[in-house]
């Protein structure tokens, strides 16, 4: 759907980001869509919005840019389809910035045929065209589940089943997850012990002086690892990591949050939920 920059950017500033600014003239650029990142956006105006985050792209002539922009369309009301991850684009927008993203804003002034594919942009079709499924050779085959939006597989820990999630949107995003996963899986006796003694200096205490009932005895350290099973992990493009634990009932019922990295180890113990 075709409508003027100054409509479009009406609507983006009414829907999306009341504080987003965009000056300029209409300048060509083409890109490749990431994966997910698409929202539509209901306004009041005879069109919807549609934001699209492409992550390389490049103005004619110049070299293409790996990094994100968020690139507006205006759609028809009740529209519903996405582009397809790794869609190659092209585009004439008006460039401008929100109050709180990192990335520009685009607003598209005309959608225009893609130009014929190079090397570059097939690499950056090929780096944001997800597999539906992702082979770890040490824990396994992720599978891309559709409702959570990320890839999934069981694999033991110590001897116990437990879910593992891949949380990427790019191929180099999911290389990162995965040798994050498989560097601890590795050696998970040493990182099974080190979760454990975090999540007790951190909740053992509190559990003892904030999370008793009346006539319950002060829990032991060992009581306390005795109780708690680690139930999920997710691996993020970044190569930090969450472990989930169940509590055993011991905070009744809140699910323990375990965040970290492979580097630096863990950083920070919760209770969630």
């Amino acid at each position: 759907m075709r409508v003027s920059a100054d409509e479009l950017i009406l609507g983006i500033q009414e829907v999306v980001d009341s504080g987003a600014t965009f000056s300029g003239a209409p300048v060509e650029i083409e890109g490749v869509t990431r994966r997910f990142n698409q929202t539509i956006y209901r306004t009041s105006k005879p069109f919807d919005v549609l934001k699209v985050l492409w992550g390389a792209w490049r103005q004619p002539g110049e070299a293409l840019t790996e990094s994100n922009v968020a690139v507006f369309y205006a759609v028809a009301k009740g529209f519903n389809q996405l582009f397809p991850t790794g869609t190659h684009q092209r585009c004439r927008v008006v460039f401008g910035k929100g109050t709180f993203s990192r990335a520009p804003f685009a607003a598209v002034v005309e959608v225009l045929t893609p130009s014929p594919l190079d090397v570059d942009i097939q690499r950056a079709i090929d780096e944001f065209t997800m597999p539906s499924r992702v082979v770890s050779e040490r824990v396994g085959e992720f599978e891309y589940q559709e409702r959570k939006d990320r890839y999934m597989t069981m694999a033991k820990w110590m001897g116990e089943d437990v879910e593992v999630h891949l949380d990427a949107n790019d191929m180099s995003g999911c290389r990162r997850a995965v040798a994050a996963c498989e560097a601890i899986w590795a050696d998970q006796t040493r990182w099974n012990g080190l979760l454990h003694s975090a999540i007790v200096a951190d909740l053992l205490k509190l559990k003892n002086s904030d999370w008793r009932q009346r006539g319950e005895p002060k829990l032991t350290k060992a009581d306390f690892e005795h109780r708690i099973a680690l139930t999920a992990v997710t691996f993020s493009f970044s190569g930090d990591f969450e472990f989930w634990f169940n509590d055993g009932d011991i905070f009744w019922g809140h699910s323990i949050s375990v965040r970290g990295d492979v580097k630096d180890g863990v950083s920070d113990v919760a209770l969630a939920g």
